[in-house]
C-alpha cells in the first residue's frame, strides 16, 4: 500500500512539474535556460548542483548568466507570461513598448521580480 500511494504522489509532483513547465513556456525546443537554486543545506554545493544539472539538462552551462540574460530574453513571452500590458511607461504601473529596449526591459525586469516575490508569499 505504501508503495502505492508513492507511486501516486511521484506521478502528481510531476504532473505539477510539467504543468509549471508548460506555463513558463519551458519545452523541448527551449534553448535559453536560467536556473537559480537556493539552499541553507550545507550538503547542496554549487558543484553539487551544477552535476545534478549536467545529468538532467542537455545543454551548455554558461559560467556568468547575468551578463547574457538581456540575449536570452524574449520581451513578449515575459510580457505576455506576467500579463503585462504595454502601455505608456508615464503611466503608473506601465511598462514601455515600441521605445528603447533597455528600459523596456528594465521595467520588465522590476515587475516580473515583484511579481515572482508575491506568487512566493502566496
Amino acid at each position: 500500500m505504501a508503495s502505492l500511494l508513492g507511486t501516486r504522489h511521484e506521478a502528481r509532483l510531476a504532473r505539477q512539474i510539467a504543468t509549471s513547465f508548460r506555463t513558463f513556456g519551458i519545452t523541448d525546443g527551449t534553448t535559453s535556460l536560467l536556473i537559480i537554486k537556493l539552499s541553507t543545506n550545507p550538503s547542496i554545493t554549487s558543484s553539487s548542483v551544477s552535476e545534478h544539472l549536467s545529468a538532467a539538462v542537455k545543454g551548455t552551462a554558461i559560467d556568468h548568466p547575468l551578463e547574457n540574460i538581456a540575449k536570452m530574453s524574449d520581451l513578449k513571452a515575459l510580457r505576455k507570461m506576467y500579463k503585462i500590458n504595454g502601455t505608456d511607461s508615464k503611466k503608473k504601473g506601465g511598462a514601455v513598448r515600441d521605445g528603447d529596449e533597455d528600459t523596456e526591459r528594465q521595467e520588465l525586469e522590476v515587475l516580473a521580480i515583484g511579481m515572482m516575490a508575491l506568487r512566493g508569499q502566496t
